[in-house]
């Protein structure tokens, strides 16, 4: 049985935790920015501009610390200290040290490689979308922002000496992978299916929200249905370290096809496939094994509910 873990409601506890999150990241950036000149011996009063000139070595570093730090701020420290605030017992709360059967971690690898023609599908899709004429001004200002945030991940990208590519990895696979699944499956996840009594619903919103969080508009529905397939392996493992994994994977999948193609390799027909003439055969494939393998997500939980429910009338 669920037992309810405190007084206060499910709306409220939404708004404490984007006030938290909110005020966390709000500190973490001033001890961000603050850290810059005695780091990197980068002073913003004197050169405001200086943050954008990525192609100087140690702007660029400057500017992966501050995106660690704000991470750190944003997506770990408030679903931490939320989760002990709401539940005392941060761990029962969140999940974090729910054991699953090793079957389902091994399940993870396939199953992201598996999505990959849909994600491709979707992300082609959701570029060639365009907002009505009365909206021109806002795409335009979209569009801007997706070209400045791709000028960013590409500096970032490059490289191809084996420290950058690790640390790559630590920046945009692991931290994203812990912090982003802390905050949209470990708490939002949970507090909207208390809310809306409704696990489906509360997947779908917390997966729109994770995609929204990201603010790029040309990336929404592939980053959209890849949180709800994080949600869904949530709910059925009981673990939050299988969407970790997953999101771990996802991500760095894309820092090594990077670091691969700085290398001089031509690997780039994995962002290709699902789309072009032989885009219906690798989705249609793609879908019915993504189906097979979370109905085994779906059949272990319901084994574990089985056997649970005996133990569970003894008590």
């Amino acid at each position: 049985m669920h037992q309810k873990s405190t007084h206060i409601s499910p709306g409220q506890q939404f708004i404490i935790f984007i006030g938290m999150a909110l005020a966390s990241v709000t500190l973490f950036s001033v001890i961000g920015f603050g850290l810059l000149y005695p780091l990197f011996g980068i002073n913003l009063l004197q050169t405001p501009d200086i943050l954008s000139k990525l192609e100087l070595p140690h702007v660029l570093k400057a500017m992966k610390f501050l995106q660690l730090v704000n991470a750190i701020g944003l997506f770990i420290v408030p679903s931490l200290l939320f989760a002990f605030l709401i539940h005392k017992k941060c761990n029962d709360y969140l999940k974090w040290n729910s054991g699953s059967n090793v079957i389902l971690f091994l399940i993870i690898p396939l199953l992201m490689l598996a999505s990959q023609p849909i994600i491709n599908l979707s992300s082609e899709i959701n570029k060639n979308l365009q907002l009505p004429d009365f909206l021109k001004s806002l795409e335009i200002w979209i569009q801007r922002s997706e070209n400045n945030a791709e000028v960013i991940t590409k500096a970032f990208l490059a490289g191809t000496d084996i420290n950058t590519y690790l640390f790559n990895l630590f920046l945009i696979a692991v931290i994203p992978a812990i912090g982003e699944e802390l905050m949209f499956r470990g708490v939002f996840q949970r507090i909207l299916n208390d809310w809306t009594k409704n696990i489906h619903l509360a997947i779908w919103i917390s997966a729109i929200l994770f995609s929204a969080m990201h603010m790029q508009f040309y990336g929404f529905l592939p980053r959209m249905l890849m949180g709800a397939l994080f949600g869904y392996i949530f709910y059925w493992s009981g673990s939050l370290w299988i969407p970790i994994l997953a999101h771990f994977i996802n991500n760095a999948l894309a820092v090594s096809l990077h670091f691969l193609m700085n290398k001089g390799f031509e690997i780039n027909f994995l962002e290709q496939i699902g789309t072009g003439n032989n885009a219906l055969f690798f989705v249609a494939c793609s879908a019915i094994i993504i189906t097979l393998l979370l109905l085994q997500f779906y059949f272990l939980r319901k084994k574990d509910e089985t056997v649970s429910e005996p133990e569970a009338k003894i008590e």
